[in-house]
């Protein structure tokens, strides 16, 4: 199966906003924390985290060195070498496989050059002050897209989508939002399988017969799904959930 390049961009992207714990940037003449990126819909533990600031204090690299770390909790933690700065960051476990290692490391290494060159002349002559750096936040959440692993909502548009795929999609996620309220985008995979069964049963069809493309095709299709409205995410999520969703546990 191939992808263009614009697409495994973004699969790549999705895969590290669903794996990162945290992600660090650290100045490199002195290893300190400069700026913590913590993932709202995930928590790294305390000894995790220590673990790689451990390791973090007694790395030497040189200028565009990764390393690689597995965690005593299974978790890993890459780091890169940049010229002033250094990223460091925590993933789940299974976040780096055969398939996705190439494509994340890529994606993080643009990252802090992409950070380096919006603070060059700060990391020059870096002076201590941390809050210099609070735009990192809007950085990593428009270059990695966060909010694609926050609760979504389906919001119909006025128009159908043309794929069929997407159009499986998005009945399958507007009849789950009638039914719960929200739904994340990993679920609606299956969600979108058992919407494409039922249809099927109704027809009298044969089940064996049903091909399903594979995950990344879903999740590309969804992306666009996104892009035209028909997904929304629910924004302040912990907040407004409940007023989301469907269910009465009374």
């Amino acid at each position: 199966m191939s992808f263009d390049e614009d697409d495994l961009e973004k699969l790549a992207k999705y895969y590290i906003t669903k794996g990162v714990l945290i992600i660090s940037l650290i100045y490199r003449e002195s290893k300190e924390f400069i700026y913590n990126f913590f993932h709202p819909m995930s928590r790294v533990e305390k000894d995790t985290l220590k673990e790689a600031e451990e390791i973090n204090q007694e790395l030497e690299l040189f200028y565009s060195d990764i390393k690689l770390y597995k965690l005593k909790d299974d978790s890993e933690v890459i780091f890169y070498e940049g010229n002033k700065a250094r990223l460091m960051a925590i993933l789940k476990p299974g976040t780096l496989t055969d398939k996705t290692s190439q494509l994340i490391e890529r994606i993080l290494e643009k990252f802090l050059y992409e950070f380096e060159a919006e603070y060059v002349k700060i990391l020059k002559e870096w002076d201590g002050d941390t809050s210099v750096f609070k735009d990192a936040d809007r950085m990593i959440f428009d270059y990695l897209n966060v909010d694609l692993t926050y609760p979504h909502t389906s919001k119909y548009r006025g128009f159908e989508p043309d794929e069929p795929l997407e159009q499986y999609i998005s009945e399958a996620a507007e009849d789950f939002s009638k039914r719960i309220g929200y739904f994340y985008l990993d679920n609606l995979i299956y969600l979108t399988k058992e919407h494409v069964k039922d249809i099927a049963r109704e027809k009298g069809e044969d089940m064996d017969k049903i091909e399903f493309p594979s995950d990344e095709k879903f999740y590309l299709a969804m992306f666009n799904l996104k892009k035209l409205g028909m997904l929304q995410k629910i924004d302040n999520f912990i907040e407004e959930l409940g007023l989301y969703s469907k269910i009465n546990y009374d």
